[in-house]
């Protein structure tokens, strides 16, 4: 496990590292920028600890780091709503009378409420055990309040960060296409089909020798790296074994079910797609065009029936980096809409490959 968590914990930070690297906001003074502000973080973070473990002796251990705790979470919230500044640019800029939606804020709700009533009931227990015990119901809350801030804060930006920006493009899009229900429902039934065709499914009687590789790692890393006997090693190897079959087979059925998951939520959506400043809207799913994480990287518009728009994003899931690719139907009658978009996107962003009006690739 020693050797095993560091192994991971640097490829994800490799992985993390090359999509930064591709990601259009790059630059040398974002990176100036941000390695200054992790280094003033980290300097108040210690300068934090050295200063209330060396307070006066008569405040009691557990007042010390109750407050250390606090000041800890207010320099880590304000380390990541500066990184979300420097990486992600200024929020959207709304007009005059536009109404804040919350879409992406509300799906937050639950679980920020879940977070505050287990600190309630955490701190209620602090209350009630014994002095002598009072440390572990602290320490299992200051544990739920970093972990807390550091998932939930950032989420909380980056939904708030899309609520504008959702706002804002509605209110003034570059267009903004509307669908018949027919139309709709006919345009869901066709993309449902081109994503089942091509969702990538685990056969396992094609695909069961891509495990035998992590099997083998398994094995190797159980056998070379354990310090029990060769019972408890073989013991290690199958739950890892069975641990890796239990995740083949339940990433196969989310697989499959995920075309007719993404067909509901079409129908239960508006027939309409916006396209601006701002970023695009369709299908009920909002995607800016220029994100540290998730970017356009090419656009191309296809003629043959049905006409759809091929938008392509660069996204990082936080361990790998793909394309994913977003279609928008092109309602009759609208083609000349095409001219508009190819001018605007390629001035927004001029990284990306926009070529609308000619000839593209099948999607």
């Amino acid at each position: 496990m020693q050797i095993v968590l560091p192994l991971v914990v640097l490829l994800i930070g490799f992985g993390a590292w090359r999509a930064w690297r591709r990601s259009p906001v790059y630059s040398v003074k974002t990176n100036l920028q941000l390695a200054g502000v992790i280094l003033l973080m980290v300097a108040a973070i210690v300068a934090l600890t050295l200063g209330g473990f060396g307070g006066p002796a008569s405040h009691p251990p557990a007042s010390k780091a109750v407050l250390i705790v606090l000041a800890v979470l207010l320099v880590l919230a304000g380390f990541i709503a500066v990184v979300f500044r420097i990486t992600e640019g200024r929020l959207a800029h709304l007009p005059a009378g536009a109404n804040l939606v919350d879409i992406h804020r509300r799906r937050l709700f639950p679980w920020i409420r879940s977070t505050g009533m287990l600190l309630l009931g955490i701190s209620g227990a602090a209350l009630l055990v014994p002095s002598d015990w009072i440390a572990l119901p602290l320490t299992l809350g200051a544990l739920v309040l970093l972990l807390g801030t550091a998932a939930l804060y950032p989420l909380y930006l980056k939904a708030r960060r899309f609520d504008r920006g959702m706002t804002a493009l509605m209110a003034d899009p570059w267009v903004h296409w509307q669908y018949t229900a027919e139309q709709w429902q006919t345009w869901a039934a066709i993309q449902c089909s081109w994503e089942r065709a091509r969702t990538p499914v685990f056969v396992w009687k094609r695909d069961w020798s891509k495990l035998l590789f992590p099997m083998a790692v398994f094995g190797g890393g159980a056998w070379i790296l354990g310090d029990s006997g060769p019972g408890e090693k073989v013991a290690v190897f199958l739950s890892c074994v069975a641990v890796l079959t239990l995740t083949a087979g339940l990433l196969t059925w989310a697989a499959r079910r995920e075309p007719e998951r993404r067909y509901r939520r079409m129908l239960a959506s508006r027939p309409e797609a916006y396209l601006g400043a701002d970023g695009l809207l369709c299908s009920g799913e909002y995607a800016p065009w220029v994100l540290s994480g998730n970017y356009l990287v090419e656009a191309a518009a296809l003629r043959d029936p049905p006409g759809r728009l091929v938008l392509s994003f660069e996204a990082f899931n936080g361990k790998i980096a793909g394309r994913r690719a977003k279609l928008i139907p092109i309602p009759e009658g609208k083609e000349g809409d095409l001219d508009l978009l190819q001018q605007q996107l390629r001035a927004r962003c001029p990284k990306a490959a926009v070529n609308l009006l000619g000839p593209a690739p099948p999607a």
